[in-house]
């Protein structure tokens, strides 16, 4: 979700270039390389759940663009009666 939201605004997140404590005993070694990649490319959502996650961040700027819009028509109304 948030690299979609990423992608859809144009921006570049950073990672934290800190260091977090982390216990050890949550990872251990993996046996191969070839694991460790496999892992490293699998997607764990499916993929309607991509399509549904794209519709998700639509939504949410519509959503904010229809605010927007209500708010600038209210300033003009406001302005249109202070003018009177």
């Amino acid at each position: 979700m948030i690299k979609k939201w990423e992608e859809k605004k144009g921006w570049s997140m950073q990672t934290y270039p800190g260091k977090v404590g982390i216990p050890a005993g949550l990872f251990g070694a993996l046996p191969s390389h070839a694991v460790a990649q496999e892992i490293a490319e699998k997607n764990y959502i499916p993929e309607d759940m991509d399509k549904l996650l794209d519709a998700l961040v639509r939504k949410a700027e519509q959503k904010k663009v229809r605010t927007l819009l209500f708010f600038l028509y209210l300033a003009n109304i406001i302005q249109a009666e202070t003018k009177v």
